[in-house]
């Protein structure tokens, strides 16, 4: 068994960048940018972030490829998957996205 290391801090202006880009993408306010987030209390301090923006939040129970698929739709009123999490979740999430809905641009970041 290896010694445990500290988890990383995500980059929390990253979710702040990603919500400007949304809202000139969209031409319009960040209040009419929906993100969905697992609820999980890993995430309190993405979703005090996102909600300091203006944003809404959709928060999920569970199973982040649905929400990945969500955010890939333009018809389901979510504009944003955010969280910290597994990776294989991560890259399922990825190619479930690509693959259902005609390869829009997810992106990610492992640590």
């Amino acid at each position: 068994m290896g010694i445990a290391q500290p988890r990383p801090a995500p980059d929390r202006n990253l979710a702040l960048d990603l919500l400007r880009v949304i809202e000139a993408a969209k031409g319009s306010s960040v209040n009419d940018v929906t993100v969905c987030i697992l609820d999980r209390p890993r995430h309190d301090d993405l979703v005090a972030d996102v909600r300091a923006a203006g944003a809404r939040i959709q928060f999920i129970s569970d199973d982040d490829v649905a929400g990945a698929l969500m955010a890939s739709s333009p018809d389901s009123g979510v504009d944003l998957l955010l969280g910290i999490g597994g990776t294989p979740e991560g890259v399922i999430a990825a190619c479930a996205a690509c693959a259902g809905h005609g390869g829009r641009d997810p992106q990610g970041g492992l640590r």
